[in-house]
């Protein structure tokens, strides 16, 4: 299998400097994050909150703390938007930064967080940026004294953030990104997601991110997309955006919406048919596909070379009675690194519970999990 040239982080300096922190449980490592984001690499045009992914609202930062999420946090003060000290800190540094090394930041204003701070220091006149460790505040600064370094040096910025974080090697990419990856002909690992989805999120806190944390070195980058995001899972009318819904009382945009989705699903091979045993049923997430593109934009059948749908066993009476790891399946090429892996239990059809339905996930798919990434994007 072809694979793609290895990147090796560079080692992590701390400042010596008087800058603003705070250490959740006496951790003053770096914070490992696990994504980053490609969506903003052909944005030319910067403006008071480009390169930067907002948060639906209170709830969505609610759940990537409730999943103790690492991520980066910015919040705007509801009079800073429009300042011109926000627009020249944002340009010359968080701009520069995320363009240089694709971090995602997520931001939120500050009303939207409705009186709650969580551990920031907020104000309506600065920008504060939040770095979180397992959905805790670990590392905090703000752009509230215009004169300070922090402020006026891209160098002291960029020194704070890199004694902070570990760079992402795991990269959200737009509908159009992931297409032109099909027109190529360099093998790539893609995760379909649903930043919405619990059981996506449960293996993203736990199995997913250990084997990344587990890995500091010795692994390749590799792509994930949402399939919540407008063109995929919603659309954007007006500029209101509505998500699908399968609701007998669903809006017409909805049903839109819902039609695009169950379209994409077909089209990237989520889908299960007699061409495309690399799907499961009608299409579910979280799934990882290893692809082999052929140059031509084919997204279904022998171009899928390692296949995986995790999380999704159907749990009744103790039993596992519906999984994508059946018998038939594990005859697939897509699933040879794991018929060929040492792992115990290959098909999980039948086999006992092991607790509650995601702990009989997480307990038979683990090791089916790390056995795909060191198959895709490891070193064997």
């Amino acid at each position: 299998m072809l694979k793609k040239p290895l990147i090796l982080l560079s080692a992590f300096t701390l400042l010596t400097a008087g800058l603003c922190s705070c250490q959740s449980g006496g951790d003053n490592t770096p914070v490992k994050l696990l994504f980053g984001t490609k969506e903003f690499i052909a944005q030319e045009e910067v403006d008071a909150t480009s390169h930067m992914k907002k948060l639906a609202d209170k709830s969505a930062l609610d759940s990537l703390i409730e999943h103790q999420d690492n991520f980066i946090l910015i919040v705007l003060g509801d009079a800073h938007e429009t300042c011109g000290c926000w627009n020249d800190f944002h340009e010359s540094n968080i701009v520069r930064y995320q363009k240089e090394t694709n971090v995602l930041f997520y931001y939120l204003y500050q009303r939207e967080l409705k009186g709650e701070d969580y551990g920031l220091d907020l104000g309506s006149e600065k920008a504060t940026i939040g770095i979180f460790r397992n959905g805790q505040l670990a590392y905090q600064n703000d752009d509230g004294k215009e004169t300070s370094d922090f402020n006026k040096k891209y160098s002291v910025f960029h020194s704070w953030m890199e004694a902070r974080v570990a760079l992402p090697r795991v990269y959200f990419l737009t509908r159009d990104q992931l297409n032109s990856l099909y027109e190529d002909t360099l093998p790539f690992t893609i995760y379909f997601s649903r930043q919405t989805c619990g059981d996506c999120a449960y293996m993203q806190s736990h199995a997913y991110r250990s084997y990344f944390e587990s890995h500091p070195t010795g692994i390749e980058d590799s792509y994930v997309i949402d399939l919540d995001a407008v063109g995929i899972g919603s659309i954007e009318k007006d500029g209101i955006i509505y998500f699908r819904s399968t609701s007998a009382n669903a809006t017409p945009e909805q049903k839109e919406a819902q039609a695009q989705y169950e379209a994409f699903k077909a089209e990237f091979g989520l889908v299960e048919t007699k061409d495309n045993p690399a799907g499961y049923n009608e299409g579910y997430v979280p799934t990882i596909f290893h692809i082999n593109p052929e140059g031509n934009g084919k997204k279904t059948g022998d171009v899928i070379d390692l296949s995986g749908v995790f999380y999704n066993d159907e749990v009744q009476e103790g039993i596992i009675v519906d999984t994508y790891f059946t018998e038939d399946r594990l005859q697939l090429e897509c699933l040879s690194y794991l018929r060929e892996s040492s792992i115990e239990n290959k098909v999980l059809l039948n086999l006992p519970a092991r607790g509650d339905r995601r702990e009989t996930n997480a307990a038979y798919h683990d090791p089916i999990l790390e056995a795909f990434l060191n198959a895709s994007i490891g070193t064997l």
